[in-house]
């Protein structure tokens, strides 16, 4: 499918009288987010979704979160060279069934061409970069060769130290089966997820920083118990508000 035929089934949705204003926004948000489509698809869609804003200062303020977002495609060229679909992504079996696209459900299957582009950020069995961190700070470097790696990508803090840093030959080594993992700022469910996924051994991590993916059998699974923690998970609409906030 291109991206044409994804544009054609989300200007149906937003044109559905029955649609509240938020959902749309949103639907449009992750449209826009995840396509890359051209600055004149961009002005089509936005242009109908602001017809249904009105007059109401609250429908205003929602709006001002396309503002936002059109301004950073601005800023880091979205649209000027729509990406094809990968011929992997035209499998209905990678079809994502993310809650993102939940509040869609009344539209039957019309943004099952986007949910496809969404599954390919957040991915199926792929470790998200929080978890791929976490996954090598926590594996054996008893190696020089992966010590040295790590120590290029990472600090070593430890508290009983005064200065809180500490020579390479005296940090540990071995490896960790549990840990802390915590996003100053905000997080969400996709990572947590993802990092409780690595934990119980239902995807995997080998190799040094390029770590390597897949299903695990039984025998091959080490339980780890790892927290997730964050300033603060927000839910989709707190997400459009804080967007709108923001602009």
């Amino acid at each position: 499918s291109s991206n044409h035929g994804d544009k054609s089934k989300v200007l149906e949705l937003l044109q559905n009288p029955g649609m509240v204003l938020e959902d749309k926004i949103r639907c449009l948000a992750v449209f826009l987010l995840v396509t890359r489509p051209s600055s004149q698809d961009v002005d089509q869609l936005v242009g109908v979704v602001e017809q249904f804003v009105g007059e109401s200062d609250e429908n205003k303020k929602l709006f001002k979160t396309i503002s936002y977002i059109k301004r950073m495609l601005a800023l880091t060229g979205f649209g000027k060279n729509p990406p094809s679909m990968p011929a992997a992504a035209s499998d209905p079996s990678n079809v994502a069934t993310s809650t993102l696209w939940s509040f869609a459900d009344r539209a039957a299957q019309s943004l099952i061409q986007a949910q496809k582009h969404v599954k390919g950020l957040v991915g199926g069995e792929k470790l998200l970069t929080s978890t791929r961190m976490m996954a090598t700070v926590c594996k054996d470097a008893t190696n020089p060769s992966v010590a040295a790696e790590v120590d290029s990508e990472f600090l070593y803090f430890d508290p009983k130290v005064p200065d809180g840093q500490i020579p390479s030959s005296s940090r540990v080594r071995t490896q960790f089966n549990r840990g802390v993992l915590f996003m100053v700022g905000g997080g969400n469910y996709a990572e947590y997820h993802n990092l409780r996924d690595y934990a119980s051994g239902k995807i995997s991590g080998s190799g040094t920083l390029g770590v390597k993916l897949g299903s695990v059998s039984a025998s091959q699974k080490v339980t780890r118990q790892f927290i997730y923690g964050c300033t603060e998970v927000v839910n989709a609409r707190a997400f459009i508000n804080q967007i709108a906030s923001i602009n």
